[in-house]
């Protein structure tokens, strides 16, 4: 299985396979790094800290998935 290299196509990926709330928290992560990269807003401490612990659970899961 190929892994798609666009946020949104992994969401949708993850999203038939089942893992709803997996897909919901990968588009969480895009909007965030919209945030950190298109505007003047400064990402927190505690976003950034929430958005590693998604980005080590969703990571996780896709190397659970391959495995398989």
């Amino acid at each position: 299985m190929s892994i798609p290299r666009r946020d949104n196509k992994l969401a949708n990926v993850l999203k038939h396979m089942g893992y709803t709330e997996e897909a919901a928290l990968i588009l969480y992560l895009y909007e965030m790094r919209k945030k950190a990269d298109y505007t003047d807003y400064e990402t927190t401490i505690e976003e950034a800290r929430r958005a590693l612990g998604i980005a080590t659970r969703v990571r996780n899961l896709v190397i659970q998935i391959m495995a398989q």
